[in-house]
This record gives structure tokens, sequence and C-alpha cells, in this order.
């Protein structure tokens, strides 16, 4: 397995270095064997899709030593440590079993080695086994405070055969082979996108992979098992099923597609009843689901209440899954539970906004403060600043809503002034632009509203400077529905206050940057739509063409 395999250079491809493998896999016997294994074996059978091919379309090379002798301090000098140096990752997999132990302990070994030699840095962290908020080996979280755990407890040679798992499992491998293979930040959407699509092909036959499981876990309660460890087992996997099955469900009603009636009534249906039995496994086992499961339960049940106009029973599901998410931050400070506590968070001051509560600008306040700390302590993660950004948008609509354009427009624009993302990846930042920008053209209506049309220029203005200096790494339609806006709000503006060949110039930009949405083949049949009504308000504003 020897070869020259290293870093990637600017353009993504591979540059030569003195290393043999891509990865070394650090585990421990007793209970991380059939995790490491099924890993490797997925790593180095992983193949990109065509259109990455000819960039990263080589075979990864992972270290696993089999050796069950091994046992000495030569073998480990011998054979171990000079692989472990050879390699340009190390995957440590996070078990009960791979805490520090008394005498010899190869893993702490094998983590100090690593991180003292010229690929320190590279660690990824795995949790295979245990709860998620187990201690980690090695004072992982001490050297690496912001690690990300990646979560493939459930692996192995069985793991295919449950639908729902194997949906999980292939979303968390592709937060590995980002790094392994090195797959620019601008190229990840890609993976994602075959694996969405991947859950939406399935949608047609989880119906009856859920209620097949559903049964099964029902019919526990009436089964005589031989083991009472057996017994045990089952209920486990039986709960990271249905948990895996709910958090399915809940992607499914994220697509840019609504959903149907009939698949929205289904969804419905399997998150109810994957909730309630998750409580009940709960019950049964005395351990708590994992903390996206209670928390999106808790979610889904509020708006469930909502809709049934239980003001009381919503907002204590609402209040429950804050409270679970602080919880599990407060214990384990990671930045995974920090964007669960975010969106719990603003999920609540949503509710509280949408039902004109008293308390909501003061809630919404705390969201806001809350998403910018948790952005500032988990550095690069886009979910937090978007948390942000809602926090900023519901405060200017209050402001909006008690009569003040002048007081929204001020809250618009210091949101899109206070907004950081210097630590975001290239295609992040173009997101995080966008919202930016949002907020800024927000800011640019509410001034007009109050009469300022010099205010509203100077907002748009920034808002269109705001979008076309992010430098996206490609122009998306929805990008380009934001520019088309921003211009369309330019040429009236401008027409309002007399100058018509500024308007005609927003014009002629606005509709080629609307044009380019209706042509795109990414689009969505409603940002299409969206953008046709676009095009409808420019020429009613310049009939005879600009």
């Amino acid at each position: 397995m020897s070869g020259t395999r290293g870093g990637y250079n600017g353009a993504g491809m591979p540059m030569a270095s003195q290393t043999s493998f891509d990865a070394f896999i650090s585990y421990r016997r007793a209970d991380g064997y059939a995790v490491a294994r099924w890993l490797r074996r997925q790593l180095q059978d992983f193949r990109v899709p065509a259109i990455l091919r000819r960039p990263y379309g080589r075979k990864l090379s992972v270290y696993l030593d089999t050796a069950f002798e091994r046992g000495t301090a030569d073998f480990y000098e011998d054979s171990i440590r000079p692989a472990l140096l050879e390699s340009r990752f190390l995957i440590v997999i996070a078990t009960p079993a791979a805490v520090r132990r008394p005498g010899v302990d190869w893993m702490q070994r094998e983590i100090n080695d690593f991180t003292a030699g010229p690929n320190g840095r590279n660690v990824l962290l795995v949790r295979g086994s245990g709860a998620f908020a187990d201690p980690l080996p090695g004072d992982l979280s001490n050297r690496f405070p912001n690690m990300e755990i990646i979560d493939l407890r459930g692996a192995g040679t069985l793991a295919g055969f449950n639908p729902v798992r194997a949906v999980h499992l292939s979303k968390e491998k592709l937060k590995l082979l980002g790094p392994l293979i090195g797959i620019s930040p601008s190229e990840m959407p890609l993976l994602h996108q075959e694996e969405e699509h991947r859950q939406q092909v399935r949608f047609g036959t989880l119906t009856g992979t859920a209620a097949g499981v559903l049964v099964a876990i029902s019919g526990l309660g009436v089964l005589t098992l031989q083991s009472r460890n057996a017994a045990t087992r089952a209920l486990g996997d039986s709960q990271f099923a249905t948990g895996s099955m709910v958090l399915l469900s809940t992607d499914l009603g994220r697509s840019s597609e609504a959903l149907d009636p009939g698949d929205a009534r289904l969804r419905r249906l399997l998150i109810n009843q994957g909730c309630d039995l998750l409580d009940k496994l709960s019950s049964s086992l005395g351990q708590e689901p994992r903390l996206e499961e209670a928390v999106t339960c808790r979610l889904e049940r509020a708006r469930q209440r909502e809709a049934l106009k239980e003001a009381a029973e919503a907002r204590l599901q609402y209040e429950e899954a804050v409270r679970l998410a602080a919880d599990a931050y407060g214990r384990l400070p990671r930045a995974g539970l920090a964007e669960f506590l975010a969106k719990a968070e603003g999920a609540r001051a949503d509710y509280l906004w949408r039902t004109g509560d008293s308390t909501a600008e003061n809630v919404l306040e705390q969201a806001r403060v809350s998403a910018r700390h948790l952005a500032s302590q988990h550095p690069g993660r886009a979910a937090l600043i978007e948390a942000e950004v809602s926090a900023w948008e519901r405060l200017g609509d209050i402001k909006a809503r008690n009569g003040s354009p002048a007081d929204a427009a001020r809250a618009f624009e210091a949101g899109g002034s206070a907004l950081s993302s210097d630590s975001l990846s290239e295609a992040e930042q173009a997101l995080a632009a966008s919202w930016r920008a949002a907020l800024l053209r927000q800011a640019g209506e509410k001034w007009r509203l109050a009469g300022d049309r010099k205010a509203a220029l100077d907002q748009f203005k920034r808002a269109l400077d705001t979008l076309r200096s992010a430098t996206p790494v490609a122009r998306s339609a929805e990008l380009l529905q934001e520019e088309g806006v921003i211009l369309t709000m330019l040429m009236e503006i401008q027409a309002e206050r007399g100058d018509l060949d500024a308007s005609r110039t927003a014009s002629v930009e606005a509709l080629a940057a609307a044009q380019a949405v209706m042509d795109s083949e990414t689009a969505s049949t409603d940002l299409k739509s969206r953008a046709q009504a676009l095009v409808s308000v420019i020429k009613r504003a310049h009939p005879h063409g600009p």
C-alpha cells in the first residue's frame, strides 16, 4: 500500500507527499472492531459521482490494524507507528472501551504520536457506540474542543438491511469523505444532492418500511426473548431505527418542492407514531433518545398543537425543546448541539412572533444574542448565522407590525451590518451574502414606506453590492432571484426620484437576472414562477422596453 498521497492544490488535484495511507483508523477491539472494519471497507470502496470523478476519482488507502497478537512495544514500533506517521489523517473511533484505562493504552499512544507528527491537526472523530456525549479517548475533548463528532453508531455488516439506518450512515460518512478525498467545499453539495435524491426515491417505499419497523418493534412487548441482553440490544436498535425514521421523515418536508396533501399526511403519521414509539422505548430502556430526535419530536408536536389552536400545549412543547437542547449543550458544548439549540430557540421565538405574544420581542432578542454567541464559539457554522438572520427579520417585522416602518428599517439595517461570515467556506459565504442582502433590501423597503427615498436607495445599493461582492463559485438561481428583486426595487425608487436613465438601467439588469432564473435547470417551479412575476412587474414599469 505504498505510494504518494498528500494534500490538494487549488484546483482540487492531489499533490505528492510522503504519506503511504490516506487514513489510519484507531479503535478498541473490545467494542470498536465491527465499526472499524465496516468503515474501512466503506471508505476504500467509495466512488464519487461521475461529475466529480475526473478530479477526485481515486481510491482511498486506509490502514486498519487487524493483528490481534499486538501487545508488545516492538510490534508497535515496528508495525504500527510507521503506518501511523505515514497517514494523512487519523480517524479515532470513540466507544465506551476506548477511554483511558490502566496499563499500556495503545489508542492513547496512537493519538499522542500522530498529533505530534507532521499531520497532527488532521484528526477525525467517529462515535462508534455508546451515548453520543460519552467521554472521548486520548484527551480529545481538550485537544480539539470544537471537533465535530461523526455518528456511525449502528454501523456494521448488517447495517445495509435497515434502510433508515443506511441513509443516516451514508450522510455521516460524507463528512469523512470530504476531507479524505479533498473535495472542495463548493463541490460538497453535489454529494449531498445525490443523497437527497436517494431519499426522495425511497419515499415511495418508506411507508412499508416504516410500518414494518413499527409493527416489529411493537411486537417486542409480546415476545419472550431468551436473553435479557438480547432484548436490550433489540430495544436499543429499535430506538435507533425509530429515531432515524423520524429524522428522515422530517427531512422529506424540506425539499424545494412542497409535498402533496397525501404525502404530507403520511409524513405527519410517520413522525407522530415514531415520536410516540420513541417515548415508549426510552421508558423501557431508561435512556433518552439522541438529542436530534428528542428536539425534533418536541418541535413537530408543538407545530401540530399550534395548528389545532392549542396554545398552552404548543408553547409547552417549544419550551421543552429549548430546555432539552440547552441542557445537552451545557453538558457537551459541541457545534452540532449548538445548531440544535439555536434551532429550538428560533422556533420558540417564531411561534411567539406568529401568535403576537407580548414577550415575543424580548425572546427574539435573546435568540439573536444566543445565535451570535454560539456562532462565535463555533466558527464556520452557516446554520448559526442563519439563526441570527431569522431573529433579525422577526425583530424588524415586529417593529413594522407596531406601526413604525422607520424603526423596522433600522432593525433590518442593523442586522445586515452585524452579520459576520468570514469563517465560512466560499459556497457558504455566497449564501450568507444573500441573507445579508435580503436584510438590507428589507431595510430599503421600510425606508421607502417611511417616505425616506434617499435612505431606501442607499440600502438597495448596499444590498446589491453585498450580493455581487460575494464571488460565489456559481451563480445559483436563488442568488439571481434575489438580485432581480433588488434591481426591480432600484428601478422603482429611481423612477420615483425622477432619474429615468438609472431606472431603465436597473430594469435591463433586473430582466437579465429574472430571465437567467427562468432558464436555469436547477431552479424550482416556485422560483421560476416568482421570476416570471418579476418580469411582469418590470414590463409594466417600462411597457415599451428599457
